[in-house]
């Protein structure tokens, strides 16, 4: 539209000679952001800047403190819960633990001096005692028991003339003397009590001998939190200032015989804050080890308790001998200190007196921009904040910037431009816009149509005359879309009223502005004609080359009252649009005047560049610019006109396909959509020179715009079509277009395309080996093909097959039902033996030598493929216990869902896969059922015993009638084997030592024991599996014997291994091994270590009892 009002105006410019004619182009808002950036300055910006923004980020002084005000840290309750179990000596061998707990005891009092810390190291028993020290708190003192805490102590008191700190890093303290362990391995504690409580071993052996507990290394949790929840009764600071710190390896384990029924109490984490565990993996296989499930289950419900919010912190994580990272790890949790800072805020910004109307920390918002004035516009700025506590005082910042407008002006760095283009601003006669004002038209009617974005609420519009004699100011209406003003036009000479006069081929001129931007103006000039009638009343195409239609626009008739000079056309040629040129690809070549009008000549395409067509684009519209000054007087109006259609359809491409089973059929292709084609012979074919014309009885199958398909009704003596015959529209016949234009003229000959074609009816996978792949995709069609469909088909075949099967074509056979297609899928592929939604034959149009024809089409392929074995896992069930009955189990992983409806028949076959002999037959029964690609069995039985072994081959049982859900059954006698994966055998064992008890000086060995151990006297400790064990399978054991204090008195490395049984054998002659006396009476702890060739181990310990007469 712009483009069409310049060349309007550059028109009238030539008739005067001087035109001061200028657009507005491209206006624009400054959003000046952080202003005070700029105080003081002038900017020079580009003259396109009319106004500056009603929002932009103020950058006021809310980015720099005003002051520093310090405070404490949190104030908080924290209980420190250490594990000091056997256990932990392996694990935390040099006292990390209790170094962390140290330093964070000093960090926390520097921090928050007021905060309190308790501590409980606890293992089968609490290791302080109230008796010892009064600043120890008793558990339970109705008990009797000793066990005893440190409870919660303020950091900055003192306990017996000790400070805080000092006192409770004395409770921790470890002894430093080299070697100096308790019976747990760890570094003995300085100030603990490791004797009896009054409780009873809860060791198995232990138990029988109703021994009384004292430290003896296992692990009692609910102990260690029953004590927190006791301390946190007497808490200085709410519940969600409360913590627990819980350092440990492991679980509950052997814990007092009168604690058994609390042994996993912790995992309820009933009562207690947010906690932190801190889990030791310190280990040669630490590797392997991750957080039990009973400290991730107890973690879980503390966060879930409501003791307090703060309880959703809680987790737990796993640490090796690393002090430093984890000492910032607990303390990042218990004591955030912090210090705030006191900072400004803003509250208020004005502009040259204008408040903002909100403001946030980022943003000052204004009910509407401010607009520049001219070449240089000043700002007074004023930026009001206030500080916080403790300072609560107002600031005000004032400064002023000057913007410059220039041609050559930049955007300043950080700010940021919005603009908006030219509105539409156009004059109107009864209802429509004009280019050229005729002379004659008194009521005329302005409207601006504002761009998009463009900030207006109001318009005034200032009209003149060319000469400047005349000129009107009105006020423009809002009419929604636009602003518009009415006002009276006349060809006369200027006087004082409310019509505009303007003088023959003059102009109007107008100006738009935008009253609350004054330099938001658009200005237009619009000339004014003389008494000449060349008004385009109707356009359209013709399509008539050398008088064939052939489906391309030749001729642009344009009716038009009076007649125009050749010199007249030539000057207008120029200022022709067509906005479909590109769709249609003609060019322009010529205008002629004719007795209608005039005639736009056009130069057809290139056909193989751009494809017929006989009807109507959407935006298939004549524009013509106005011409001022016509030769022949006046000047050539704007035209914008819709192009009419005149245009009947022709035909772009026939195609005849001979079918097997159906009536044949023609396919034609339009060169736009038909309404109707009301005729049994609309077509006229020839084939020259053996048949001069003929035509073919037809029926109207389907209709779908420009294309049209016909069966051909069979008739005697009907000439069957040939490829390359010529086709055509038979003018008596009634086919026409949308709008009822009929082709009624000789029209273009098309060459027939001829199909032999070939219906694909099925499609299904083969596999001929019994492996699972794909050897065969077996297509069935209508008729049988030849060899040279193919060929064709082998040419194209490898793009219709489903990507995701990885199928190499070998070759394509032509057969008397269809085609096989032979392939190969890659080495190692996992057999897929069903079929999904992406299994389709996506077919591509073929054309074979002679005219065979496949369409494009997707066929779903058949399921036909039996299952076979994809994964067989052998896991041997485990025993645990005496008496207990641990089956073995075969997980099979099938090519797809299988159904199995008996196993009275063995389902598969077991054989040894380099020399195919058969190994053993299992008997089981089915653990899962239905239909699912992966069955799960239980082993009933194996015969002979046999203990299968790794890479045993297993393929399905052919006549156990093993099928998938569509009953495709596995009956290939050489069907997939694969190698049987076995899942380590594994063997848990029981230790006795007998007699027992016993002195072993006096005690005999029985016969077998004897016999194998070589020994008749002493304590023979017996180390046999639960279970009967694989042949290939091998264990042996180490032993260590312990006095009550934790001396070691007698080891050996190695056991006697009965092979038969693989049981193992030691024999204790009840001396020490470093003295070679005999021991004294009492109670020995035994240790065996048990270690398998399948890098399996297990650790006993067992009781003897030494008595002397």
């Amino acid at each position: 539209m712009r483009s069409q009002l310049e060349f309007a105006a550059a028109g009238a410019c030539m008739l005067v000679f001087l035109c001061a004619w200028t657009h507005a182009g491209q206006r624009c808002e400054l959003i000046l952001n952080c202003p005070n950036d700029y105080a003081g300055d002038t900017l020079t910006v580009p003259d396109s800047i009319v106004m500056l923004s009603s929002s932009f980020e103020h950058c006021s002084e809310s980015r720099r403190p005003e002051g520093l005000v310090l405070e404490n840290a949190d104030t908080v309750s924290v209980m420190f819960l250490i594990d000091h179990s056997a256990s932990m000596g392996y694990m935390d061998s040099s006292g990390i633990r209790y170094s962390v707990v140290e330093r964070l005891i000093d960090s926390i009092a520097d921090i928050s001096p007021e905060s309190e810390i308790g501590i409980v190291v606890f293992a089968n028993q609490l290791m302080h005692n109230h008796e010892d020290d009064s600043f120890f708190e008793q558990l339970d003192p109705s008990s009797g028991w000793h066990d005893s805490y440190v409870p919660l102590t303020k950091l900055d008191s003192t306990v017996g003339g000790m400070a805080a700190a000092e006192k409770l890093k004395w409770a921790i303290e470890l002894s430093t003397t080299p070697n100096d362990t308790d019976i747990g391995g760890n570094r003995r504690l300085l100030h603990a009590d490791y004797g009896k409580t009054g409780r009873h071993d809860g060791h198995q052996a232990a138990m029988q001998f109703n021994l009384e507990a004292q430290y003896n290394g296992s692990t009692d949790i609910s102990l260690a939190f029953d004590a927190a929840r006791k301390a946190f009764e007497s808490a200085a600071y709410p519940a969600d200032k409360q913590y627990i710190i819980f350092l440990s390896d492991g679980i509950a384990d052997s814990v007092d015989v009168e604690r058994q029924d609390y042994i996993d109490d912790y995992i309820d984490g009933e009562g207690v804050p947010a906690t932190f565990t801190a889990y030791w993996i310190n280990r040669p296989d630490a590797s392997k080890q991750s957080v039990p499930d009973e400290i991730k289950t107890m973690t879980d419900n503390i966060r879930a308790n409501g003791y307090s919010d703060n309880n959703a912190r809680s987790e737990y994580w796993t640490t090796y001998e690393a002090e430093d990272s984890l000492f910032k790890q607990v303390l990042r949790l218990v004591a955030a200190g912090s210090h705030t800072t006191t900072t400004s805020h803003p509250t208020k910004v004005s502009v040259d007196g204008t408040t903002s109307t909100d403001i946030d920390e980022t943003m000052a918002y204004f009910a509407s921009g401010f607009p520049l004035t001219g070449q240089y516009t000043s700002f007074e700025y004023a930026i009001t904040y206030r500080y916080s506590d403790p300072i609560n005082r107002d600031t005000t910042t004032t400064f002023t910037v000057t913007l410059e407008r220039s041609a050559t002006g930049t955007v300043p760095d950080g700010a940021e431009t919005r603009c908006w283009g030219d509105g539409t601003l156009e004059l109107y006669h009864d209802g429509s816009a004009q280019s050229l004002i005729q002379p004659d038209w008194t009521d005329l009617e302005i409207r601006y149509q504002p761009s998009a974005g463009q900030p207006i609420d109001s318009a005034l519009f200032d009209l003149a005359n060319r000469t400047g004699t005349d000129s009107l100011s009105l006020s423009g209406d809002d009419q929604g879309t636009y602003f518009g003003a009415e006002f009276f036009h006349a060809l006369a000479d200027a006087a004082p009223d409310a019509v505009l006069q303007t003088e023959s081929g003059g102009s109007i001129i107008i100006v738009l502005r935008n009253p609350d931007i004054p330099l938001d103006t658009v200005r237009m000039v619009f000339p004014v004609g003389e008494t000449r009638d060349l008004r385009v009343t109707d356009a359209y195409y013709l399509d008539r080359k050398d008088g064939v239609a052939n489906g391309y626009p030749d001729i642009i008739r344009l009716e038009i009252a009076d007649a125009m000079s050749t010199d007249e056309l030539d000057l207008i040629k120029s200022y022709i649009s067509i906005p479909t040129v590109s769709d249609r690809g003609f060019t322009i070549s010529d205008m002629v005047a004719t007795a209608q009008g005039v005639d736009i000549i056009l130069t057809e395409p290139d056909p193989s560049s751009v494809t017929g067509f006989t009807g109507l684009y959407e935006n298939d519209r004549l524009y013509i610019d106005s011409v001022p000054g016509l030769p022949g007087g006046g000047g050539f109006p704007r035209v914008d006109i819709a192009l009419g259609d005149s245009m009947a359809p022709v035909i772009l491409s026939a195609a005849y396909f001979d079918l097997a089973t159906t009536r044949d059929t023609l396919w034609v292709v339009f060169s736009e959509p038909v309404k109707s084609v009301g005729d049994a012979t609309p077509f006229m074919f020839n084939r020259i020179p053996d048949i001069l014309e003929y035509d073919l009885k037809l029926s109207l199958a389907s209709l779908d715009s420009a294309l049209a398909g016909f069966a051909v009704v069979a008739e005697d003596g009907q000439t069957v079509p040939a490829h390359g015959d010529s086709v055509w529209i038979d003018t008596a016949a009634n086919v026409a277009d949308l709008n009822g234009v009929r082709q009624e003229a000789e029209n273009v000959r098309r060459a027939l395309v001829y199909r032999l074609q070939y219906l694909i009816e099925s499609v299904a996978y083969i596999d001929t080996s019994g492996d699972g792949l794909i050897d065969v995709v077996r297509m069935w069609t209508d008729r049988a093909p030849d060899d040279k469909m193919a060929d064709a088909v082998a040419g194209t075949i490898s793009s219709w097959l489903p990507s995701h099967r990885n199928l190499t074509v070998k070759d394509v056979v032509a057969t008397s039902e269809g085609f096989d297609v032979r392939v190969s899928q890659p080495t190692g592929t996992t057999p897929v033996t069903s079929v999904s939604a992406g299994d389709s034959l996506m077919t591509t149009e073929t054309v074979s030598s002679n005219k065979g024809y496949i369409g494009a089409t997707a066929a779903a392929i058949q399921d036909s493929l039996a299952p076979v074995i994809v994964e067989a896992v052998f896991l041997p069930g485990i025993v645990r216990r005496e008496g207990q009955n641990a089956p073995d189990t075969l997980k099979v992983v099938f090519s797809e869902d299988v159904s199995i409806s008996s196993t009275s028949v063995p389902l598969f076959s077991f054989y040894d896969a380099d020399s195919g002999d058969a190994l053993y037959t299992m008997r089981f029964h089915q653990s899962t059922s239905g239909s699912d690609e992966t069955q799960v069995f239980i082993v009933t039985s194996i015969d002979r015993d046999v203990f299968p072994v790794e890479d045993d081959a297993v393929r399905i049982n052919p006549a156990a009638g093993l099928a998938d859900s569509l009953g495709n059954e596995q009956s290939n006698d050489d069907n997939r084997d694969v190698g049987l994966t076995l899942r380590a055998y594994r063997y848990y064992f029981s230790t006795n030592a007998v007699p027992n008890p016993a002195d072993p000086a006096d005690a005999r060995v029985e016969g077998s024991v004897a016999s194998l151990a070589g020994k008749s006297r002493g304590i023979a400790i017996v180390t046999e599996p639960f279970a009967r064990m694989a042949p290939h399978v091998s264990a042996n054991a180490r032993i260590r014997l312990y006095d009550a204090v934790g001396n070691l008195v007698w080891d050996a490395d190695r056991g006697h291994v009965d092979p038969a049984t693989k049981r193992i054998v030691f024999v204790w002659d009840g001396t020490n091994r470093k003295t070679g006396r005999y021991v004294g009476g009492g109670t020995y702890l035994g240790i065996v270590e048990i270690e398998d060739n399948q890098d399996f181990s297990e650790t006993l310990r067992f009781w003897i009892g030494v008595k002397k007469d």
